[in-house]
């Protein structure tokens, strides 16, 4: 009886890791571009954020943190009026998942300002869009919870 040996030994798969890390960044690149450059596509926007807020369960967290993304995201965000309702949940619930990670609040609050802000707190206030709303109001707590004085 003879062993077989693996098909791919750990070099192989080392650079499948390496490979599949790269592609990621670069999908997230794009994306992150996508996000910032047709901030006026609710239909673009809307798919970019459930697309980036699938990427956030998992251990790429790190990587989406690192993108263009999140500044996408809360570009689109400060152009609400042209989202729909179907855009702008995903959007606030996109980042809504990537404040929940420490790296996420970090960089979402790195990017705040008063418009930003503004724009939340408007949404928090909404009774017409409930899950908008919800998702804004979410941010706002644990943006709060991640120590800005400066929210109040």
């Amino acid at each position: 009886m003879t062993v077989q040996q693996p098909l791919f030994s750990e070099t192989n798969s080392l650079c499948c890791i390496l490979q599949d890390a790269l592609v990621c960044h670069e999908v997230l690149q794009s994306v992150g571009k996508l996000l910032i450059t047709r901030k006026t596509d609710p239909v673009i926007i809307g798919h970019a954020a459930c697309f980036v807020k699938n990427l956030s369960y998992s251990k790429s967290i790190k990587r989406v943190v690192e993108s263009p993304c999140v500044e996408g995201l809360l570009q689109a965000l400060r152009g609400a009026e042209y989202l729909d309702e179907g855009a702008l949940h995903c959007v606030t619930s996109c980042l809504g998942e990537l404040v929940k990670h420490e790296e996420g609040s970090a960089s979402i609050l790195e990017l705040m300002d008063e418009l930003l802000l503004s724009c939340l707190m408007r949404l928090a206030d909404q009774v017409e869009q409930t899950e908008p709303s919800f998702q804004a109001a979410v941010i706002i707590k644990h943006l709060i919870q991640h120590g800005t004085e400066w929210i109040n």
